[in-house]
């Protein structure tokens, strides 16, 4: 996603695609005749079900609210995502057999979700007061992280098969590790905080 110019406090954000250096905005709709201010893609497959290479992001309504959805980069056009009892909901990757990763605000907590053709299944860490999924691959693992009792942030891989999951912090980022992508070849990428503040990428390669 990308951000303009409107207000250094409080600039627009707008989806992104990049087909051979050929860059096509993104901006869903939402309420018919409004064009939200946020609005972002954070997620990328190879081709979905029908062959479409399939997009997911979310965009915030009039009321504040992250909505979430998959994009069809082809026909240009949008699904929303709705996960049952969430008041909030961002899609943050799609894989190939077209099962969405993301999260969702649901009765005050903000859970990880899998969403399988319409079918979700929500995930909360033991003792997370936050857990997002951040990205999905084709073998069905999904990485993110969640926040623990003492607000401190932990990698976490979810195995999609037989709903194990392992956390893991990078050892230079000891409760401020995130993880946010994985590929085919188990490789996560992510980034943790380290004793000076600063953000610094990672990449790792674990097995659930």
């Amino acid at each position: 996603f990308w951000a303009d110019s409107n207000g250094a406090t409080a600039p627009n954000f707008f989806g992104f695609v990049n087909q051979g250096g050929v860059f096509t905005t993104v901006n869903n709709p939402g309420t018919p005749g409004t064009a939200p201010a946020t609005n972002q893609l954070l997620g990328l497959n190879d081709a979905g079900p029908g062959g479409d290479t399939m997009a997911a992001g979310f965009y915030v309504d009039g009321g504040g609210n992250m909505q979430a959805y998959i994009y069809d980069v082809n026909t240009k056009s949008f699904t929303a995502v709705n996960p049952s009892g969430a008041t909030q909901a961002a899609a943050s990757g799609i894989n190939n057999s077209g099962l969405i990763s993301g999260f969702a605000t649901v009765g005050g907590a903000t859970e990880g979700f899998l969403d399988n053709a319409g079918t979700f299944t929500f995930f909360e860490a033991p003792g997370s007061t936050n857990t997002q999924f951040l990205g999905v691959n084709n073998a069905g693992w999904a990485v993110g992280f969640y926040v623990d009792a003492a607000n401190a942030l932990h990698g976490l891989i979810y195995n999609v098969s037989n709903g194990t999951f392992v956390t893991l912090d990078d050892p230079n980022g000891i409760g401020t590790t995130t993880f946010n992508g994985v590929n085919d070849k188990g490789q996560i990428t992510g980034f943790y905080v380290d004793g000076n503040g600063n953000t610094i990428g990672l990449l790792a390669t674990a097995t659930p």
